[in-house]
């Protein structure tokens, strides 16, 4: 009988991801933070986790930017972070998620970070390559193929937004810039006043999962925005609709992007 070889062995299962917490913040660290904002000393980076509690009011803009930013947890337990007086400009992020632009090029970003619980005056944005479509780095990646894989890998992915109020004083409270992808937006409420949206998911961001929240934003055209943004999941949320629609879409780069749109009950 002729000898038959075993078969082979299957190959080894792929090592977990483990994602390392960020070491909590020490007390010089935790003082600078809590400082009040002054001239110069606006914004602070944040490289440590932080629990705040309710009687705690920020006033420094917050900065996660980078590998430096992975893992942290800014568990707010009721406190307040940025102010509404003055009203802040444009690029006055309460709390900015970024990537960090590297020296020979390319970006380091930031990943597995959790914000939670916390009442927010102002905008938040998470960007990469871009804080929008229109920055340089965004147009010269456009123009070559493979755009929407450089982007993904540029911008900051797995950042969760859990239990938290964002006021708009004017701008988006809540801004995906090109690339971001897996960010969870859960039990919230956007509220306040934005002269654009509530919520906008710009080109090449992807598999967001925005679940269970109240979007009660005033705003002045539809409530959220999916600018070519692919396989995310809007589900489970309440919209206060004062006469726009809940969602708009386009497509970007000849891909489609579909959004549904109801009437009271505004659940979506």
């Amino acid at each position: 009988m002729p000898f038959l070889a075993p078969p082979p062995l299957p190959p080894p299962e792929p090592p977990a991801l483990v994602r390392t917490a960020a070491a909590p913040c020490d007390a010089a660290t935790r003082a600078r933070i809590l400082a009040p904002a002054a001239p110069g000393a606006e914004s602070v980076a944040l490289t440590c986790s932080l629990r705040l509690g309710p009687e705690i009011h920020v006033t420094k803009r917050i900065v996660l930017e980078g590998g430096s930013a992975s893992g942290i947890t800014l568990d707010c337990a009721g406190a307040t972070l940025g102010q509404a007086e003055p009203p802040p400009a444009p690029d006055a992020f309460a709390l900015a998620i970024r990537s960090r632009p590297l020296p020979g090029g390319g970006f380091e970003r930031p990943s597995g970070i959790t914000v939670r619980d916390c009442r927010i005056l102002g905008h938040v944005r998470i960007w990469g390559m871009g804080v929008n479509g229109q920055g340089a780095a965004v147009r010269d990646s456009s123009r070559e193929p493979g755009h929407t894989e450089r982007a993904q890998a540029a911008a900051p992915t797995e950042v969760a937004i859990l239990g938290t109020t964002i006021t708009a004083l004017g701008h988006i409270p809540l801004y995906l810039g090109p690339g971001v992808t897996r960010v969870i937006l859960q039990g919230s409420r956007l509220d306040g006043r934005s002269r654009s949206t509530a919520l906008y998911l710009d080109a090449e961001s992807a598999e967001n999962r925005i679940t269970d929240n109240d979007i009660a934003t005033e705003t002045g055209r539809e409530l959220v925005a999916v600018d070519g943004s692919a396989r995310n999941r809007i589900t489970g949320n309440r919209f206060a609709l004062r006469g726009q629609g809940a969602c708009g879409s386009t497509g970007i780069a000849g891909r489609a992007a579909r959004c549904a749109t109801r009437r009271p009950p505004t659940t979506w």
